[in-house]
């Protein structure tokens, strides 16, 4: 985390897609107080999530329907969008 809170402050979560491949998305979650989406967050969590076949136990593509939504978050790092958290 980068700043304290408490209550009775609200808070807002924020969540993108900073990689998307074939059988896996990498998704990246900030913490912010309420009204503050264009501030720096409070805290920040990066997973990776890997879809498997449950027989196999390899790597599948995603399904169509997911991937669908997930490129709909799909927001890279760039000069103009960093990483809300340096890797």
């Amino acid at each position: 985390f980068f700043a304290d809170t408490s209550l009775p402050n609200k808070l807002d979560l924020g969540l993108r897609v900073n990689r998307l491949g074939r059988s896996s998305v990498e998704l990246e979650a900030g913490v912010f107080i309420h009204g503050s989406l264009n501030e720096l967050p409070v805290a920040v969590g990066i997973r990776t999530c890997v879809f498997v076949g449950k027989e196999s136990k390899k790597g599948i593509d995603i399904p169509k329907e997911t991937r669908e939504a997930l490129e709909k978050l799909y927001k890279p790092w760039t000069d103009d969008v960093p990483p809300l958290m340096k890797p």
